[in-house]
């Protein structure tokens, strides 16, 4: 038993162990050393057991330069340290030359979808990825106020997101949501949507929802269509305008889709807005039809994209029609080449 025991003790050590960069000399030794899933499995029971955030650098201290001045600047800044070590654990992967990954490395990345150095995971204690951002420019002190800005943050929301329980808290949990948004928490995004499809009686969440699965579900899959019918229900003559965001959506992905060569086909959304709901949406009228009137100009499409900036100057406000009739003039001049 003490063989397996020391065996065990000695496994752990060789995944986690504090160790400084190789780089250089001058980075902190609190760094917890990862090289594969199986060690930042352990990290992440450490963080939960002791109730602190994980903070994951992937750093190519031997060859990225940015990696090197992020570890010089910012990590070696005893202020940088002192801010969080009491709240958080740090955890280094080294990513090699492209010739030297090995296959532990190559999963660990992959399952967490880093492909360039620097990136940096801030995971909560329950393990859930809070945040993932690259390159930051600013000292130690600055990072670390910044990154406790963010976890002090992600801490209100969760404290926050227990007490909302019914529709009366609708304006409160959009507020919560636009504070995830803003600090890029996509997760307690994700969540707080849940919560909002629940309690809530306006579109809002179900926009959010409409648009996020947009991005990666076809428009006919039964959850879109789903979605779609809801949001139309709860906003039949466009009150809230939820119809010019669900054109906008539509056209978007529509446009970004590789299989998508018709260009009729990707303005049919905002086109349809315009026939459905441009009488009583004037204010947009103009912006939809300069949209439509853009993607076209962006295909080479002139006589169609000159349509569609003459509707749009003759809705503008008068103080932008002179720069809409210099667009129009400038197709005019392709038209007659």
């Amino acid at each position: 038993m003490a063989l397996v025991l020391q065996f065990l003790f000695a496994t752990i050590v060789f995944f986690v162990s504090p160790a400084k960069s190789q780089a250089l000399e001058s980075a902190p030794s609190f760094f917890y050393s990862v090289d594969s899933e199986h060690a930042l499995d352990l990290l992440k029971n450490k963080a939960e057991k002791e109730n602190k955030f994980l903070i994951v650098m992937f750093l190519g201290s031997q060859w990225c330069p940015w990696s090197q001045k992020m570890e010089r600047e910012v990590f070696s800044d005893e202020s940088f340290q002192s801010f969080l070590i009491d709240t958080c654990i740090f955890a280094k992967v080294e990513i090699p030359s492209t010739c030297a990954f090995d296959s532990n490395l190559k999963n660990l990345m992959s399952s967490l979808d880093v492909k360039e150095s620097p990136t940096f995971l801030l995971l909560s204690p329950f393990g859930e990825i809070i945040k993932k951002e690259g390159f930051l420019s600013c000292d130690g002190k600055g990072l670390a106020i910044y990154w406790k800005e963010g976890l002090d943050a992600f801490n209100n929301l969760i404290s926050s997101l227990d007490t909302i329980k019914d529709v009366k808290d609708e304006k409160d949990l959009e507020n919560l949501y636009q504070i995830a948004t803003y600090h890029g928490f996509n997760n307690i995004k994700n969540k707080i949507i849940d919560v909002g499809l629940k309690i809530c009686k306006s579109p809002f969440f179900y926009l959010e929802k409409y648009e996020a699965l947009s991005k990666h579900r076809k428009f006919k899959h039964p959850e879109m269509i789903s979605l779609r019918k809801k949001i139309i229900q709860m906003d039949p003559k466009n009150k809230r305008l939820s119809q010019l965001r669900l054109a906008i959506v539509d056209f978007t992905n529509m446009q970004n889709r590789k299989k998508t060569k018709n260009s009729i086909e990707v303005v049919s959304p905002l086109v349809q807005y315009i026939k459905n709901f441009g009488s009583s949406d004037c204010e947009n009228l103009w912006k939809i039809e300069l949209m439509v009137a853009q993607y076209f100009l962006s295909r080479g499409e002139y006589k169609m994209a000159k349509d569609f900036a003459v509707q749009s100057k003759q809705h503008a406000p008068d103080v932008l029609k002179d720069e809409l009739v210099s667009t129009i003039d400038y197709i005019d001049s392709v038209l007659v080449k």
